[in-house]
């Protein structure tokens, strides 16, 4: 899957988390967390994008478990990786 609007020239750029609801047994629903530096080109109409990707991408292998997918858009100066 590949989404050009984000720009991304690293693959350190966005981070996926998938969180499983254990308490309704993972193979139920899953939660998806897409983390993400805040740049102007990230306008909402690409987040939306981001989102419905994401989503068609899980739903393609799990049809049957109920999906959410959250954008966390955070500034690059409150994020270190060590570069």
């Amino acid at each position: 899957m590949a989404i050009s609007e984000l720009k991304l020239e690293r693959e350190n750029q966005v981070t996926v988390l998938f969180v499983f609801d254990e308490s309704r047994g993972a193979e139920s629903r899953v939660v998806v967390d897409v983390i993400l530096f805040d740049k102007p080109e990230r306008t909402v109409e690409v987040r939306k994008k981001v989102l419905k990707s994401v989503y068609d991408e899980i739903k393609k292998y799990m049809e049957k478990i109920f999906v959410e997918v959250f954008i966390w858009p955070i500034p690059a100066e409150n994020c270190y990786s060590g570069e």
